[in-house]
């Protein structure tokens, strides 16, 4: 059927669909209208009261009588019972703001009657009603204080908080065994995110933070936020007080009452009606085509029936056919059942090798671990032969010293006796020389001797100060040549240390026993585990440790050890959002047993322009040489560490010389050390230059590389070896330049010996001169001293006896001491030999392994391949057996196997298709006739049937479904007038009353055509009624007050406000207005009303009256502006 469409109207299937849905509601409406007939009560409940038909109040209350009064009859009576003083659950009791507009803490518990706020400008009342509708779920634009909630945070503050108690104690309470006594709504407004709710029982449980909850919460007490005449702000109350005319009036009044909405509601529903109504008649003209397309199919029918005879014998040859397919496929699926069973067998022979392989696995991995563990021993083994090993040598080379001291002591001792034979033949000179003078007397100048004599001596003296001075320096070049030896020696220990922990922990990562977290904490992957399983808990998952983030370009590997130096601590941080999730963080990593100090990074993440503190020069920055996986961490990294103003200069002196320059936006230097590969340099001013040395484990990735370290720890190894063989470079330079000075300090000893001996020669003659006298007491000194040289070189001798004993000691010393070192030097290659032996252990095991492993990967491959032929034959077996089914279905749509037995039908395929097609022609030919086929002359019965009774079953459903339609429309109507002339009525009446209070009489006239709505007043002073229009101005707002609550009266709202209400009254007329409104509305237990007034209440009207309660608010706080500016 074609659909209709216009300009103006639906489709017939949308027509059709929201029939559909409007008779299905209007029947469910009926079930109800009869359902609450049939139930006893007194009276209707009073339209939009928070005491719905649904809510049924049990009989067992405390609060019912013994008549079983329904809430709305003891509600709506006159009688003294407990009803009439206890004021029903839903109003508010206590409202809580948080930096909302000019309150920065506020509270105010209020009434459960009439409420009076007063208070000056400026003081914040206005502000409690916006925070009740606001709170309440009202929206910025509905408040008129500004077009965002934003707006209403108080200047300078963050976020806001209003938090509003509704009472939940008494009868009609809200699911009082969730909330208990107090329903608690809290709405939280944030400068840098959406506003949240929050649903609270009395104890603070949340219960939800959904708006509908809440807004299920005021649909229930009937609270309306949205309807303007229940809150009424400065605005809306300004609005109302003064509208102008009459047509104004008439639409506060029904819009306050929802007449209106009603109104346009029956208005639409009635325009669906017409619409559809009218599209029916198109349903019925395609109804009567679709009933002659039935009548033709029948026809054609009937004619069929006259071949059935054919049709017969096509069935049985079509159900032999089927069945002949069906016994063909039962042997294929039975022959691709055998193949799967081979498969299966050939799966199990490959489980069976893998499990070998496997086996195999694992014992070699076991021994590789034992192994490994003996590689350990080993290697610790090794340290100590190697400690014991260098004891040892360390004292061979103090034995080989202390022999060579020994050797030199005996070779200056046999100088000494050669030094003393010396001197005895030149004193048997001399005495044989002063024996010849003796024979002959001399006139030499003696004053000449004698001042050479003395200029000897001072010479001697100096040369023997030099000679002092000069085995003073020899010393001190031994002993730093001792110290320089040790250190040396201390140093390169302590890198072959270092280069065997990095080996072993470079075996360690290969192995797969550590990974690039381990280098922050061994327990660091139990962390993240840890935080992964925890994640629901953050509200933002932690990141880090940052280092794992973070990798060095692979062009600048070579600052990888001094910008993890500089970075150290930031590397392994971790990030978090806020001071929550810091907890929750610091209490996994104490449960995780991390004994690294990790810390962690409170931070809020910003993009922000880098370029801009970024120095403008063509150096190196630390910035320049990484990358970040996460984007964002580079700005964190920016902020905290500020990279971008980090230089790396490889010479320190030209760093130096850059940073007394006073270069901008460069906070520090970072140069290496060229001289050791574990220290480096950083400069701050140009003036401090601090030496640090390089962490062993990285914290920061190497390149593209993700080699868990593998990289960092090969350079370490390498650089410490390259280090190895500087230091034996610079300290053998070292040590051969003091043996350089020191041989040269020794000849300039011996030189000065030498002189020093050859000028005491010359002062003995020259004394010996001087004292020449007549008698032979010189002859007698010298020869005296000749005996002395004989007793020194005899002294000498012994001397020289006793060192070669000792040199023979030393000898026997050093015997064992060398026997030691080649035992603990062949240790040592033992040891070295057996580590390689296991190395080579490993490697073949690795190797075989690697075989096994492959082996299995191709096993696992076949096994694939295997069970993925098993799954195909499984799924051709499935294939084939439902085909069988379906074969066997369509095979019985023709005939069963039993009603073939008996007929004469062929068995083989081509001579059913032969038989067939004979009686396919027969058929064409009777087909011929009727101008279809036989197919399609039932398919087209069966479509034109179908099609028929589903439209007509429709149509009459649709039509029903209008009836009822118009019928509820009508009835909607009707009930409609009746209330709009009971509201009417009701609001008239209480005007009436309202305006007796001055002595006035009138009323209100409601004016249908022109929706106009005329206020008439008669004043003591006038004869005839009045238009309000034409009273004075505290007339006219009272008759205004007096609408309003008129207006009040029908709408039974749980809640209503007004915000100053008395602006256009002069005092009598505010007086007397307060005066009305605390009649009317104070003993309203249905109704908490707030009202707001500028004006003090106690001192315009008498409202010591139970039931009326008065907030005064503090006068606010202002500045003096001729004071202020004269500051």
């Amino acid at each position: 059927m074609s659909s209709y469409n216009s300009n103006n109207k639906r489709s017939i299937d949308q027509v059709d669909n929201e029939l559909l849905t409007l008779a299905a509601q209007q029947t469910d409406q009926n079930e109800q209208n009869d359902l609450n007939q049939r139930k006893k009560r007194r009276r209707q409940y009073a339209p939009m009261t928070q005491y719905s038909n649904s809510t049924n109040i049990q009989s067992e209350s405390p609060l019912q009588t013994k008549k079983s009064k329904t809430v709305s009859d003891s509600y709506n009576t006159n009688s003294n019972s407990d009803l009439d003083f206890q004021c029903p659950s839903g109003y508010i009791k206590k409202i809580i703001l948080k930096n909302f507009m000019c309150h920065e803490n506020f509270e105010m518990d209020f009434g459960p009657r009439l409420n009076f706020i007063v208070g000056n400008n400026g003081s914040g009342k206005s502000a409690i009603l916006t925070a009740i509708t606001v709170g309440l779920g009202a929206k910025a634009s509905e408040t008129n204080r500004g077009n965002s909630l934003k707006d209403l945070i108080r200047n300078g503050c963050y976020s806001t908080k209003i938090t509003i108690i509704l009472d939940n104690s008494s009868y009609g309470s809200y699911q009082m065994g969730t909330f208990g006594k107090k329903i608690i709504i809290e709405r939280v407004i944030k400068r840098d995110g959406p506003a949240s709710f929050s649903l609270k029982t009395e104890n603070g449980k949340e219960i939800s933070h959904k708006k509908k909850d809440i807004q299920a919460v005021i649909d229930y007490f009937s609270i309306p936020i949205s309807n303007p005449m229940c809150f009424l702000s400065q605005d809306n109350a300004r609005s109302f007080l003064t509208a102008s005319t009459p047509q104004d009036k008439y639409m506060h009044f029904m819009k306050g009452t929802l007449l209106h909405d009603l109104n346009v509601n029956l208005e639409h529903a009635k325009k669906i009606c017409i619409n559809a109504n009218e599209n029916m008649s198109l349903h019925l003209e395609n109804l009567k085509f679709l009933k002659k397309d039935y009548e033709d199919a029948k026809t054609l029918v009937k004619e069929l029936h006259q071949t059935s005879n054919l049709n017969e014998m096509k069935r049985l040859l079509q159900a032999k056919s089927c069945w002949i397919d069906i016994k063909y496929n039962e042997k294929s699926v039975l022959k691709r059942k055998n193949d799967i069973q081979l498969y299966k067998e050939k799966l199990d022979d490959i489980e069976s090798s893998m499990n070998k392989k496997r086996e195999k696995i694992e014992r070699y991995e076991s021994d590789n671990k034992l192994d490994s563990k003996d590689i350990e021993a080993k290697n610790n083994e090794w340290e100590v032969k190697d400690q014991k090993h260098q004891q040892v040598k360390d004292q061979l080379r103090a034995v080989r010293r202390s022999y060579d001291i020994t050797k030199e002591n005996i070779n200056e001792a046999e100088m000494k006796i050669k030094e003393c034979n010396d001197r005895i033949n030149g004193l048997d000179k001399s005495i044989q020389h002063l024996k010849d003078e003796l024979k002959k007397r001399m006139n030499d100048n003696k004053e000449q001797m004698r001042l050479e004599h003395t200029r000897l001596t001072d010479e001697n003296k100096e040369l023997a100060e030099l000679l002092g001075n000069l085995s003073s320096q020899i010393q001190e070049l031994e002993n730093e040549e001792r110290n320089l030896l040790g250190r040396r020696n201390e140093e390169i220990k302590q890198l072959e240390t270092t280069i065997k922990r990095n080996q072993h922990e470079l075996r360690r990562i290969k192995d797969g026993n550590i990974s690039f977290l381990c280098n922050f904490d061994p327990r660091m992957e139990v962390l993240l585990k840890q935080i992964q399983a925890n994640k629901t808990r953050f509200r933002k998952v932690p990141m880090g440790p940052l280092g794992n983030y973070v990798t060095v370009k692979d062009y600048y590997r070579e600052w990888a050890p001094s910008i993890q130096r500089y970075l150290s601590s930031t590397l392994s941080s971790f990030v978090v959002c806020c001071p929550e999730d810091n907890r929750i963080l610091r209490t996994l990593i104490r449960n995780c047993g991390i004994k690294a100090n990790i810390s962690i990074i409170t931070y809020r993440f910003e993009h922000f322009n880098i370029e801009a503190t970024k120095p403008q020069i063509e150096f190196l920055t630390i910035i320049d040489s990484l990358e970040f996986s996460k984007p964002e961490l580079k700005f964190l990294f920016v902020d905290i560490n500020r990279i971008e103003q980090v230089l790396l200069i490889k010479d320190h002196n030209k760093a130096r010389n850059f940073l007394r320059t006073k270069p901008k936006n460069v906070v520090m230097i970072l140069s290496q050390n060229l001289s050791n590969s574990n220290f480096g340099f950083q400069l701050v001013g140009g003036y401090r230059l601090d030496s640090v040395s390089y962490e062993q484990r990285p914290k920061l990735k190497m390149g593209s590389l993700s080699d868990n370290g593998i990289s960092y720890i090969q350079d370490q190894i390498t650089d410490a070896t390259n280090q190895i063989k500087r230091i034996r470079i610079e300290y053998d330079d070292k040590i051969k330049h003091y043996q350089e000075e020191i041989n040269e300090l020794k000849r300039q000893s011996k030189k000065n010996n030498y002189k020093i001996q050859e000028n005491s020669k010359q002062i003995t003659k020259l004394r010996i001169n001087l004292e020449k006298t007549e008698d032979t007491g010189v002859l007698t000194s010298k020869e005296n001293e000749k005996e002395k040289q004989k007793e020194a070189i005899s002294g000498y001798q012994t001397a020289i006896e006793s060192l070669k004993v000792e040199l023979n000691n030393l000898k026997e010393q050093a015997i064992p001491i060398k026997i030691s070192y080649d035992e603990t030097k062949n240790e040592l290659d033992q040891t070295n030999a057996i580590i390689q032996q296991l190395n080579e252990k490993i490697e073949i095991r690795h190797r075989k392994i690697r075989k096994h492993k492959d082996d299995i990967a191709l096993f696992t491959d076949k096994k694939l391949q295997y069970s993925n032929a098993i799954e195909k034959i499984n799924d051709n077996i499935k294939t084939l057996q439902d085909g069988i089914e379906v074969q066997k279905e369509n095979a019985l749509k023709f005939a069963s196997e039993e009603e073939l037995i008996g007929h004469d039908l062929p068995n083989d395929q081509e001579q059913i298709k032969e038989e067939l097609n004979k009686i396919a022609r027969k058929i064409r030919n009777a087909e011929k006739q009727i101008g279809m086929t036989q197919v399609e002359v039932l398919n087209h019965f069966e479509s034109v049937r179908n099609q028929y009774k589903e439209s007509y079953a429709k149509y009459k459903s649709i039509d029903e479904a209008l009836v009822l339609l118009q019928q509820s429309i009508e009835n909607r109507w009707q009930n409609y007038h009746q209330l709009k002339n009971h509201t009417c009525l009701e609001a008239d009446m209480d005007f009436r009353k309202s305006i007796r209070i001055r002595n006035f009489s009138g009323n209100l006239l409601f004016i249908e055509d022109s929706k106009s709505l005329e206020i008439y007043i008669l004043t003591p002073n006038d004869e005839k009624v009045r238009n309000v229009d034409t009273l004075s101005g505290g007339e006219k707002s009272f008759s205004q007050m007096a609408l309003l609550l008129a207006t009040w009266k029908p709408m039974r709202s749980r809640i209503i406000a007004l915000d100053e209400f008395d602006v256009f009254m002069d005092q009598v007329n505010r007086k007397t207005g307060t005066a009305l409104i605390v009649k009317k509305l104070k003993d309203s237990t249905r109704t908490q009303t707030i009202i707001i007034t500028p004006q003090d209440i106690g001192k315009i009207a008498d409202i010591d009256k139970a039931g009326v309660k008065i907030h005064k608010m503090r006068d606010p706080q202002r500045h003096n502006n001729s004071n202020f500016y004269s500051k």
